[in-house]
C-alpha cells in the first residue's frame, strides 16, 4: 500500500496541532490551575504526477478499454495553499491552521518531527489549548484532572468528522507536493517512511486508564510513573489527550488504512 504514508501526514499535522501546548517542559504552572476534590532545490514534480494506485491508468481489458478521469494538474507548491484550502473547505478543519500561508511546507515539518517523536514547536505554538491544564489532590498525591481531558473532545471530534475516503484520495492526488516540501527541508527520506513511523505511534500510543499521578519537583510537573516520564515527547504530549479520545484517534487512522487500501 504505497499511498498509506500521505494520509498519515495530514492525521499526524492534525494530532500535532492539537497536542502542543509547551516546548521546554511539562505542564507549565502559568496555565495551570488546581483542583481538590541544507535547503537543496529540487526540481518541480510535474503537474498531476501523484503517486501510483490502483485505477489511476486505464488497462485493456479483452478487447475493451477502461477508461479512467486524471486528476486535476496540481499546482507549484509554492502557490498551493488556496488549492487545498478549497478541497478542505467542508471539513471543519482548524481555521488558525489553513488561514496561515504555506499549508503543505508546514505539514511536511510537522510530518518530520512527528516520525521522529517531537512537536514542530514553530508551526504549532499559537494553536495551543486555551484553557488551563488542570490537577487535583487526592490525600497527599496530585493527579491530571479529567477536565483537562476534555479540553481536547472537540478538536479530536473535528478531526474524526473527516471522511476517510475523501481524504485519502485528496491527500493521495498532493503527495507529490509533500515530496518536494520535504526534500526542501534537506530531508531526503520518502514520504512513506517517515509516515510509516508517524503511523505506528499513532497505532502503539499508551492507553492509562484511571489516575495518572504527577510530580512537581521544582517548577514544573513530570509523571511519576517512571516508564511514562521516559516516554519521547511526542507519546508524552498525547497522553495528554486521555485515554478515550486516544482511543478515537486510533480508531480513525485505521478506517483511513482501509480507504487507502481500496484506491
Amino acid at each position: 500500500m504505497r499511498i498509506s504514508f500521505i494520509v498519515g501526514a495530514v492525521l499526524f499535522a492534525a494530532i500535532g496541532i492539537f497536542v502542543f501546548q509547551q516546548w521546554s517542559y511539562w505542564f507549565p504552572p502559568e496555565v495551570s490551575s488546581e483542583i481538590t476534590p541544507t535547503q537543496p532545490t529540487p526540481e518541480q514534480p510535474a503537474a498531476g504526477t501523484p503517486m501510483t494506485s490502483k485505477g489511476d491508468v486505464g488497462g485493456v481489458v479483452g478487447t475493451s478499454v477502461a477508461t479512467v478521469r486524471r486528476p486535476e494538474p496540481l499546482p507549484q507548491l509554492d502557490q498551493s495553499d488556496e488549492f487545498v484550502r478549497q478541497r478542505t473547505a467542508d471539513w471543519s478543519l482548524p481555521a488558525a491552521w489553513l488561514a496561515r500561508p504555506d499549508v503543505i511546507s508546514r505539514l511536511a515539518v510537522i510530518s518530520l518531527n512527528t516520525a521522529d517523536g517531537s512537536i514542530a514547536r514553530r508551526q504549532l505554538g499559537y494553536l495551543a489549548p486555551k484553557s488551563k491544564f488542570q490537577v487535583e489532590k487526592i490525600g497527599e498525591l496530585t493527579f491530571i484532572h479529567p477536565q483537562s481531558y476534555s479540553r481536547y473532545d472537540v478538536l479530536v471530534g473535528t478531526l474524526t468528522s473527516v471522511p476517510p475516503q475523501a481524504a485519502a484520495r485528496l491527500l493521495q492526488h498532493l503527495s507529490p507536493l509533500l515530496q518536494q516540501a520535504l526534500t526542501l527541508l534537506g530531508d531526503h527520506r520518502k514520504v512513506d517512511f517517515l509516515v510509516a513511523l508517524s503511523l505506528d505511534r499513532i497505532s502503539q500510543l499508551p492507553e492509562v486508564s484511571g489516575n495518572v499521578e504527577v510530580l512537581q519537583p521544582k517548577v514544573m510537573y513530570t509523571y511519576a510513573d517512571e516508564e511514562l516520564e521516559a516516554l519521547p515527547e511526542f507519546e508524552k504530549q498525547m497522553l495528554r489527550f486521555g485515554v478515550q479520545n486516544i482511543r478515537k484517534l486510533k480508531t480513525y487512522g485505521q478506517a483511513l488504512k482501509v480507504q487507502l487500501a481500496s484506491l
